[in-house]
């Protein structure tokens, strides 16, 4: 992909500070783990990624889901892909934005 100028050097700029670019990826893939793990306690079927996303079945409880979230968090509800039917995709942040998106999804499923 093309890039211009000014793109090329934020980038340089960005590496004269690379551990703080480490910590910041640390603290979003942290996050990223913390949402894995805690779907997986509410009983719900994720799809990891090597990105800066996951993807989570929410079964019989989706439309109350997303009911929910709808003006909470932007996410993706639904794919066109039948290799996705069924799963939600969550953009990855630190563990302090997606612990209210958890506890959102836990109000649902605990009523």
């Amino acid at each position: 992909y093309e890039t211009s100028t000014l793109v090329t050097e934020f980038i340089n700029r960005l590496l004269d500070h690379q551990n703080d670019m480490q910590q910041s990826v640390q603290r979003i893939m942290d996050g990223k783990s913390y949402f894995v793990s805690e779907m997986k306690k509410l009983g719900f079927s994720t799809i990891d990624t090597s990105a800066n996303f996951v993807h989570v079945a929410f079964a019989n409880h989706a439309s109350a889901i997303h009911d929910e979230l709808r003006d909470l968090v932007l996410y993706r509800e639904n794919f066109g892909h039948a290799s996705l039917e069924g799963y939600s995709r969550f953009s990855a942040a630190p563990q302090e934005m997606m612990e209210c998106v958890v506890k959102s999804i836990s109000r649902v499923v605990k009523g």
